[in-house]
């Protein structure tokens, strides 16, 4: 995802996302003063002179580790 803050300059470290999961489990993910935002299941980086915030959500998961149905689901076209 990709947005940019409201207001610009951003304080370096003063940006915190409060995201809800597929579960509606709380997930929190804040950036250092480097512009690095991390949390549970999250990373992105913040320009905090622009506001321009780039971030993902999910986890990195091998291939090797998913079963033949779980490599077809991620495959299949959306319904």
């Amino acid at each position: 995802v990709t947005f940019s803050t409201p207001v610009a300059p951003v304080v370096p470290g003063g940006l915190t996302l409060s995201i809800l999961d597929v579960a509606g489990t709380q997930i929190i993910a804040t950036a250092n003063t480097s512009g690095v935002i991390s949390g549970p299941h999250t990373r992105g980086v913040i320009d905090f002179e622009t506001g321009l915030v780039e971030v993902q959500f999910g986890d990195y998961v091998l291939n090797s580790g998913l079963t033949v149905a779980q490599k077809r689901r991620e495959t299949s076209p959306l319904r």
